[in-house]
């Protein structure tokens, strides 16, 4: 192998040493090397194909890791038409005296309101449901969706919000229970108390 000096770097420290290998077929390489001691390595083409064939596979690992994250992001960022299929079905706050109420997801609406309690006082009965249409949501986080849509009332409610639009976040950790960050915050599956479908009177004893 044959070394010779074909010039120096900016800083005047380093010397540039071309290499010439005695192996046939094996490239000479340039070097930077320190001008007081000479520490040059000789990479024949051998080990350059080794090294690329272990850099290859991992160039290709990272590269399919920054397309999933990348896509993660986007599909996290984007508002999908409809409810979280999480949250759909029936929901329950058991609140204490009538601090109870409901809300229901179907695929594209909402509906909630308080029970109030029957006047014989034997179960809990739904008033109108006042809710959201034309709903759209987007992942925040995991288990957290922000839900907009745009609010309407029951028929004959002496307060209309009819029109509006309303955004609210809430997570869904997994099926059996609902968190909101307003309001009445944690919704379950199922009541704790009796549900009856319509008011019921109170018999008087004569």
């Amino acid at each position: 192998m044959g070394i010779r000096q074909i010039g120096k770097a900016a800083d005047s420290e380093s010397v540039i040493y071309w290499f010439e290998p005695s192996i046939p077929n094996k490239w000479p390489i340039m070097v930077g090397c320190d001008s007081a001691k000479i520490m040059g390595f000789f990479i024949t083409g051998g080990y350059l194909m080794k090294v690329r064939k272990l850099i290859l596979p991992f160039m290709i690992i990272c590269l399919f890791i920054f397309a999933l994250t990348k896509s993660a992001n986007a599909d996290a960022a984007t508002w999908h038409t409809g409810t979280p299929k999480v949250i759909r079905g029936n929901w329950y706050y058991n609140g204490s005296g009538e601090q109870k109420a409901f809300i229901t997801y179907t695929k594209t609406l909402s509906s909630g309101e308080l029970f109030k309690q029957s006047d014989n006082n034997l179960g809990y009965y739904k008033l109108p449901g006042y809710g959201l249409k034309h709903i759209k949501y987007k992942a925040l986080r995991h288990h957290i969706y922000l839900i907009t849509g745009i609010q309407y009332s029951p028929k004959g409610a002496s307060v209309q919000f009819d029109g509006q639009r309303l955004s609210y976040k809430v997570k869904a950790p997994d099926k059996k229970n609902l968190y909101f960050y307003k309001g009445f915050r944690h919704y379950t599956r199922k009541p704790n108390f009796k549900i009856v479908k319509q008011n019921q009177q109170a018999t008087s004893n004569q």
